[in-house]
């Protein structure tokens, strides 16, 4: 169809790993919110390897941000600018990122 935008989360996690995924990024937001970054950054890779869509990828390029892992989370930035080339993936993961980078005039830029 043309026009059409497909989406790369198309894999739907089955209960068990549902359950673990929604777990663990509970688990990452919390450790985010108490500062314990690198064990924030550890549960995000997890969720990340249970579905791998924008959303944990997100979340996962902050938590690499508030850990001072600069290096991975522009990688993590190039992934959602090349997934935004092949599927729909909002402009506010790119937006969010950048911000806990520091960088907020990109930033700002993703969201005008």
């Amino acid at each position: 169809m043309a026009g059409s935008r497909k989406f790369l989360c198309i894999r739907i996690p089955g209960p068990a790993e549902g359950n673990a995924l929604a777990g663990l990024y509970g688990l990452g937001r919390a450790y985010e919110g108490l500062g314990r970054h690198d064990e924030a950054v550890r549960a995000h890779e997890r969720a990340a390897t249970i579905l791998r869509c924008p959303l944990v990828i997100m979340f996962l390029g902050g938590a690499y941000a508030d850990a001072g892992r600069v290096d991975d989370a522009r990688r993590v930035l190039e992934e959602l600018k090349q997934r935004r080339t092949e599927a729909y993936t909002t402009a506010l993961s790119l937006a969010y990122v950048y911000t806990k980078l520091g960088e907020m005039d990109l930033a700002i830029g993703w969201t005008t």
